[in-house]
């Protein structure tokens, strides 16, 4: 029975279990009150305006635009349209280096085409002269021996100029000059003639006549069909003597590929 009695003493309504008020805590410290503490000299004001703490400017949640769609430039673009923003330069950055590795492939795949055409396009062209001052004759061939200009795989053979491979047609032109001509009434001719194996074909001559001491006679231009290892010779044709005189400038030579 007491046992009873002492275990009903101990039960106490909700009421009744109610502590007292506890004791205040100290109030804690403000950020800008940290910062005093730490150093800081400035007014309230001017720590809010260091921070730009202007509740006016806080962004909402609601104005975060998740588009990159949205046309507008006062609110903020969401961390995911960043991120998507962010793959698709990388697209774009794959992408250029697919379309440069794909234009380095053409290129390299036409490098053959290319070589071809500038082959083609690219004028080729040769003028020979004589450096020495040989006595001519009737029928003389010059006998060339320097090219001083040349676009090509021209060469000197025989006095001449060698046709290479690839050339099928060439503009051709030539002059001689001969100094101490005592021909009177008499003339130079100058002519241009193509080799080929045992065969001499006249291309084209020019007449000239002259009572001074010198004579020069150009043969104009003319398109000649040729095919590889024909030799193109200039001659100069008088009865009258006298010596040639030299160099590009009075006794040359010139070949011209042409399509």
């Amino acid at each position: 029975m007491i046992e009873e009695n002492m275990l009903r003493g101990s039960l106490v309504s909700s009421n009744e279990a109610k502590g007292g008020l506890g004791f205040k805590g100290e109030r804690g410290y403000s950020a800008y009150e940290i910062a005093v503490q730490h150093g800081y000299e400035g007014t309230k004001e001017d720590w809010k305006d260091h921070f730009g703490l202007d509740l006016t400017d806080y962004i909402q949640t609601s104005d975060v635009i998740d588009s990159t769609t949205s046309t507008s430039t006062n609110y903020p673009l969401s961390a995911n349209q960043g991120k998507n923003l962010k793959d698709d330069i990388g697209d774009l950055t794959d992408l250029e280096t697919v379309e440069k590795n794909n234009l380095v492939s053409a290129i390299n795949e036409n490098q053959g085409n290319i070589e071809a055409l500038d082959e083609k396009t690219t004028p080729k062209y040769c003028v020979a002269t004589i450096t020495t001052s040989p006595t001519i004759s009737s029928n003389y061939y010059v006998p060339l021996n320097l090219i001083p200009i040349k676009k090509g795989d021209f060469s000197l053979q025989d006095g001449g100029i060698k046709i290479p491979s690839g050339v099928n047609h060439i503009r051709v032109s030539g002059s001689v000059f001969i100094d101490g001509w005592s021909g009177g009434d008499d003339y130079l001719w100058a002519r241009i003639f193509r080799i080929r194996g045992t065969q001499n074909s006249h291309i084209l001559g020019s007449l000239n006549g002259s009572t001074s001491g010198f004579i020069s006679s150009s043969v104009p231009s003319s398109i000649v069909d040729v095919q590889e290892g024909d030799i193109i010779k200039l001659m100069a044709d008088s009865v009258s003597g006298g010596t040639i005189r030299g160099n590009a400038d009075n006794t040359w030579l010139c070949i011209e590929k042409i399509d």
